[in-house]
């Protein structure tokens, strides 16, 4: 028979209702080129679904083939998903710092 014990229950990231330490929303890149040839799009997606899989919104490419004119991106777009939580990755960080130093001051 099976005795259920309170101190053996564990607590997995996500499932409660306390805070998580992970963000439930990242902006990343998704690869969309073929083969020797990549292509990425900037998206906001679910840090639990795939590298390529479903996404909230698209907030630019980058082209990494190309010179700075293979990045385009809606800083507009980036700032509203960072001021609701969305935590950006390291390499689209480093994305986002490129294209705020090419930006004119307005």
């Amino acid at each position: 028979m099976f005795t259920a014990r309170s101190d053996a229950l564990v607590s997995l990231p996500g499932s409660g209702p306390g805070p998580t330490k992970e963000p439930m929303v990242v902006i990343r890149l998704a690869r969309a080129g073929t083969k020797k040839k990549p292509f990425y799009r900037v998206v906001v997606a679910d840090q639990r679904n795939p590298r390529d899989g479903r996404f909230i919104e698209q907030l630019g490419t980058y082209d990494p083939r190309k010179s700075a004119h293979g990045l385009n991106l809606s800083l507009d777009r980036v700032d509203h998903w960072i001021g609701n939580g969305a935590q950006p990755s390291e390499s689209v960080g480093h994305l986002i710092d490129r294209v705020r130093l090419a930006a004119p001051k307005a």
